[in-house]
């Protein structure tokens, strides 16, 4: 799957952001609906996945779709708070493909494990293609805590340099891949700001309280 290289993002103070994201594949359109509304919010009917209007102080943008069925489809958020400004980007979409045929569950569990770290890299490597000047800061497992469930995944933060709110600014970048929720889903984040910022609790938040397909 390739994606779009960015995404731009109207917030409701009317402040366009040009934010460096994930590489995607162009939007298309699905041959039947891939959201059902329930009140202000948007369910992604094939995974189930709610996406609110609001998390905690972000407001939801505009969904995006990137295959037919409408399976594999991305979410965004943003968050205007004066000088604090975060990009989130939620992909929900099918997980790599795992045939066991009756293995152990030892064996499955590290198929599953080789999957889950080679979509991690190949979404890495999106961000560094998207832009080459990208600096890794670090890498590493990372654990999704949603109570009472908990998904484990692999996280990465870049810096580069970019145009952020209508100024070309120093930016860091979080990513964060988790497989095989539900069984059968991929979910990825991104989450973009100036680097200066300290965003911490807000993006912590944000994943505690947009809940992953169960």
């Amino acid at each position: 799957m390739t994606r779009l290289p960015w995404r731009r993002l109207i917030l409701a103070l009317a402040v366009p952001l040009a934010v460096g994201g994930c590489p995607r594949g162009r939007p298309t359109a699905a041959t039947g609906p891939s959201f059902t509304r329930e009140g202000a919010d948007l369910r992604h009917i094939t995974s189930g996945m709610l996406f609110p209007s609001t998390v905690g102080r972000f407001q939801r943008v505009a969904p995006q779709l990137y295959d037919t069925t409408g399976r594999d489809v991305s979410v965004g958020y943003d968050l205007a708070d004066g000088d604090n400004l975060i990009a989130a980007t939620v992909y929900v979409y099918p997980a790599p493909s795992l045939i066991s045929f009756g293995s152990p569950d030892s064996v499955v569990a590290d198929a599953r494990a080789r999957l889950a770290h080679g979509e991690f890299e190949r979404r890495k490597k999106e961000v560094t293609r998207a832009h080459p000047g990208a600096i890794l800061l670090q890498e590493g497992p990372v654990t999704l805590s949603q109570d009472p469930t908990a998904i484990d995944g692999w996280q990465a933060t870049f810096t580069f340099t970019g145009n952020f709110a209508g100024q070309n600014r120093t930016l860091q970048s979080e990513l964060f891949v988790f497989c095989f929720v539900a069984r059968k889903w991929a979910l990825e984040y991104r989450f973009t700001y100036p680097q200066q910022l300290g965003p911490r609790a807000d993006i912590d938040g944000f994943m505690r309280e947009l809940r992953a397909p169960s």
